[in-house]
């Protein structure tokens, strides 16, 4: 089991804010390279699964991130 570091996200303010920028950044460029793949003009069919791509993103680079620091 992998030592989840609660005390290095709690910490301040500022680390905190810095996760969450970290993660909205991550979905950010999954989206900009996304758009990049598709001319700018993502197919209705790529919309449904990008749902479930946006959360999967977040629930795994978000531990990476923190255990890494």
């Amino acid at each position: 089991m992998l030592p989840v570091k609660w005390r290095y996200i709690f910490e301040g303010r500022r680390r905190l804010v810095f996760l969450i920028f970290d993660v909205t950044l991550s979905m950010v460029s999954y989206l900009l390279a996304l758009s990049l793949r598709y001319e700018m003009d993502i197919p209705h069919a790529m919309v449904r699964p990008l749902w479930f791509i946006l959360p999967a993103i977040v629930v795994l680079r978000a531990p990476c991130y923190v255990y890494f620091n």
